[in-house]
């Protein structure tokens, strides 16, 4: 197959720390590795836009709905990854007001003139990651049942499910642009210092006043280590010997780091908001994240003995593998 991925042009300004250029990028080399053509458009480009078997735009905003409303005259072949990540003000109400909300708010920052519905029109698919996802696009936006395929995300691309692993050791680890509020880090920093276990937390630590509030919230607390930015050697070594990988976010899509986490041997706390816990099949401590107790004691339990393992990493590498999501993306670019 020959397919064409069009991102957001707002991801220059991340680079390669994007979550939607990760994704894009993951699937679009595992298609590559498999035979298939994916052609990575760029503005500057020539493109023969009848040719391709499908067109797969990732992210949101007016730029979706400017560069579909023409390219579809040349080719509908459109496939559509809004990345819906909604925000735990959507989360705390109605079905009903949800949809009134999402429509007005959504309306006005993704366009002056143009409804949110209508970013969704003039797809033959919508690709989901979840199945939260999937009821949010469905029923916020009216799109249509038929319309939408669930793919969801696979572990990073070349993590090893078939090497050994060392004898886990009794500590929690974090990962993520860990002083973003939306991470939710502080209450996982008050859990530990409350239920006394070791937290280990690296990633980006964003602003420098964001990091230095950070650190003072943790404090000179012992058995709480903050590494910042890491190697991916040091990263999967953390993977490897974390007994535990704590996500209480209170919004996030999927949360890739903890799925990786899972693959090897780590058992899991994720958040009980949104689509991110589904990935475990009922195999992970779920929790209210902004319960500081009910994110201890989840992770007190893993610790003390409670484990999902070995059986949920076998269940991650048979859903979430590359070779499997690539089944289910030229299945669903098949069908238009």
């Amino acid at each position: 197959m020959k397919i064409a991925y069009i991102i957001s042009p707002f991801v220059v300004v991340d680079g390669l720390s994007n979550g939607i250029r990760s994704q894009a990028l993951t699937w679009g080399e595992a298609l590559k590795a498999n035979g298939h053509q994916v052609d990575y458009i760029d503005s500057w480009g020539i493109y023969d836009w009848p040719s391709y078997d499908a067109v797969h735009f990732f992210g949101n905003g007016p730029w979706v709905n400017t560069i579909r409303t023409y390219l579809r005259k040349k080719n509908p072949r459109c496939v559509y990854s809004p990345i819906y990540d909604p925000s735990p003000f959507h989360e705390s109400r109605s079905q009903r007001w949800q949809k009134v909300i999402s429509k007005l708010t959504h309306g006005k920052w993704h366009s002056a003139l143009h409804s949110v519905c209508l970013e969704y029109t003039g797809y033959q698919k919508v690709l989901v990651r979840t199945q939260h996802e999937h009821q949010m696009v469905h029923n916020l936006f009216d799109v249509p049942e038929s319309q939408i395929a669930n793919v969801p995300l696979s572990y990073s691309n070349g993590l090893s499910f078939e090497q050994p692993l060392p004898e886990k050791e009794p500590f929690v680890f974090h990962m993520s642009l860990f002083t973003q509020p939306r991470k939710n880090v502080i209450r996982l920093v008050k859990a530990a210092k409350k239920y006394n276990f070791r937290l280990v937390i690296a990633g980006n630590p964003g602003t420098k006043d964001a990091y230095d509030d950070f650190l003072k919230a943790v404090g000179d607390a012992p058995n709480i280590q903050v590494l910042g930015f890491i190697g991916e050697e040091q990263k999967i070594d953390l993977y490897r010997r974390a007994r535990v990988f704590a996500l209480p976010s209170i919004s996030e899509g999927v949360g890739i780091v903890a799925v990786d986490a899972a693959l090897y041997g780590a058992d899991i706390v994720v958040t009980n908001i949104g689509g991110p816990k589904e990935y475990y099949n009922g195999m992970a401590e779920v929790v209210d994240p902004y319960s500081v107790d009910e994110i201890g004691e989840a992770c007190m339990r893993l610790l003390s003995g409670k484990t999902y393992q070995p059986q949920l990493r076998q269940y991650i590498h048979n859903n979430c593998s590359l070779s499997a999501i690539v089944d289910k993306l030229v299945e669903a670019y098949s069908s238009l």
